[in-house]
C-alpha cells in the first residue's frame, strides 16, 4: 500500500544525523491526513485477506522449517528460530 514518505529502520545515531542533516526531511511537513485516511481505510478493508494470508504464509513457513529439521512449537505467526 504505498502512498506517501518513506521510513528507515537504523540505529539512533544515524536516527540523529538524518533528522538533523536531511535538508528533504528538515524542510517537510507531517504527513497530509487525507493520506492518512486513505492508508487506514485500505489496511481496514483488507484486514481479514491480510490475515488469512499471513497464516498461510506462516504455516507454510512453519512446514519448511519442520521439513529440514527444527521443531517450532510456537503456533503464532512470531516463529522463533
Amino acid at each position: 500500500l504505498g502512498s506517501f514518505g518513506g521510513y528507515v529502520a537504523t540505529e539512533n545515531k544515524a536516527v540523529e544525523l538524518l533528522v538533523n542533516k536531511s535538508k528533504s526531511f528538515i524542510y517537510t511537513s507531517a504527513l497530509p491526513s487525507v493520506i492518512a485516511q486513505d492508508a487506514l481505510k485500505r489496511f481496514e478493508s483488507n484486514r481479514e485477506k491480510q490475515r488469512i494470508k499471513l497464516e498461510k504464509n506462516t504455516l507454510e513457513f512453519r512446514k519448511g522449517l519442520n521439513s529440514i529439521g527444527y521443531k517450532i512449537e510456537s503456533k503464532s505467526h512470531i516463529i522463533p528460530i
